[in-house]
C-alpha cells in the first residue's frame, strides 16, 4: 500500500491518495522581477502558543477556577483564521464534528484540532456564533479570554517567537486561493502536461490515470478534494482546507529564503507525527505566489513518475 502523503498544497499535486519524494527544483523564472506584497492588515495580531508537559500535551490552567481547560494550542492566522488544539477531556471537544463552520482534524487519539473562520474587530476574534477569543497582550505574554460553546476560560501564555517580517515571508504569510496549476510528468519516457484552473485534485487525479500513471483504486482521492484555502503564519505553520471539509495542518521553515526555498512537514492520513517532506519555491509576481516543485510520484505499479508543478497562488 502506498504511504498516504499531505505534500504541501496543490504544489505537491495530492493529499490523500498519491505519494511523493522531492528531488529538488530550484528553477530560476527567467526575465522576472519579484514583487513583494505587503502584509495583511491583521497580521500583527498573529499569534500561536503551545502547552505541554516533558513533551506531551497538557492543557492551560484556568486561572479563574484552576481547571484544566484541555486546551493545549491556540493560533490565530495572518488574516484571521483562528485554530485551537483540544484534548478529547476539554469540553470544547465534544459535538463539534457536525457543527457547520467548524472544521475538525485528528491529529492522534490525544489531540484534535478545531478550525474557524473568525471574523477580528479590535482584538475579538469572533469565531461565528459559537463565541469569541479576546486576545490582550502584556508584555512577553498574551492573555486569552475564550468563550467558546457555552465554556468561558482566561489563561496566560508565551506565544511562540515569530520568524521576522522580511519581504519573502511578509508576502508568504496570508491566506491564499489556488488561481491555476500546471501538471508536469513523464510517463513512458514521454513528457506530458495540462494546466488546471484552481486546483481540483480529483480532476488532475483522473488526468493522470487517463494518461498512464497507475493508481489503484484504494490509493486514489475521496471526493470533493479540491482546495479552497491555503494559510502561512510567520509562526511557521501551514494549513490546507478542501472542499470536503477536512483539513491538513503542519509546520513550514525556510530552507533558503533568498531563493524562496522552503520545506515544511506533513502527516498521513490517520497518523499523528509530523514527517519532513521536500523542499519547494515560492516566488511572487503581479501580486501572486507562484509556488513550485519537482517531484517523484510513486505508481500503484512500482514505478517512479518525474513529475514538476507549478502552482498560481492569489491573494
Amino acid at each position: 500500500m502506498i504511504m498516504k502523503k499531505v505534500i504541501l498544497a496543490l504544489a505537491a499535486l495530492t493529499t490523500f491518495g498519491l505519494a511523493f519524494t522531492a528531488c529538488g527544483g530550484d528553477d530560476e523564472p527567467a526575465s522576472k522581477t519579484e514583487k513583494f506584497l505587503p502584509a495583511p492588515a491583521s497580521s500583527d495580531l498573529s499569534v500561536r502558543v503551545d502547552a505541554d508537559d516533558n513533551g506531551q500535551p497538557n492543557g492551560f490552567i484556568d486561572e479563574t477556577t484552576g481547571d484544566n481547560t484541555g486546551i493545549v494550542s491556540v493560533e490565530t492566522t495572518e488574516e484571521g483564521k483562528v485554530g485551537i488544539g483540544v484534548l478529547p477531556s476539554s469540553p470544547l471537544n465534544r459535538n463539534v464534528a457536525s457543527l457547520k463552520g467548524v472544521e475538525k482534524k485528528d491529529i492522534n487519539t490525544l489531540l484534535t484540532i478545531l478550525f474557524f473562520d473568525a471574523t477580528l474587530t479590535g482584538n475579538t476574534y469572533q469565531l461565528g456564533s459559537y463565541g469569541t477569543i479576546i486576545i490582550i497582550r502584556e508584555g512577553y505574554t498574551v492573555k486569552f479570554k475564550i468563550n467558546l460553546f457555552g465554556y468561558e476560560f482566561t489563561f496566560k501564555a508565551t506565544p511562540k517567537e515569530k520568524m521576522p517580517a522580511s519581504d519573502r515571508t511578509t508576502s508568504l504569510c496570508r491566506d491564499w486561493k489556488v488561481k491555476s496549476c500546471q501538471v508536469q510528468t513523464k510517463v513512458s519516457g514521454a513528457t506530458i502536461g495540462k494546466n488546471f484552473n484552481g486546483c481540483n485534485l480529483n480532476e488532475i487525479e483522473a488526468w493522470l490515470i487517463g494518461k498512464g500513471v497507475q493508481i489503484s483504486p484504494k490509493d486514489q482521492l475521496p471526493a470533493k478534494s479540491n482546495i479552497l484555502l491555503l494559510s502561512f503564519t510567520r509562526s511557521g505553520s501551514y494549513m490546507i482546507k478542501y472542499e470536503n471539509e477536512k483539513i491538513d495542518a503542519a509546520d513550514w521553515w525556510w530552507a533558503n529564503e533568498s531563493q524562496g526555498s522552503l520545506k515544511y512537514t506533513w502527516r498521513g492520513e490517520d497518523m499523528g507525527n509530523a514527517y519532513e517532506a521536500g523542499a519547494c519555491i515560492a516566488k511572487f509576481y503581479d501580486g501572486n505566489c507562484e509556488l513550485t516543485i519537482e517531484a517523484l510520484i510513486h505508481g500503484s505499479d512500482g514505478n517512479d513518475y518525474p513529475s514538476k508543478v507549478v502552482a498560481i497562488l492569489a491573494d
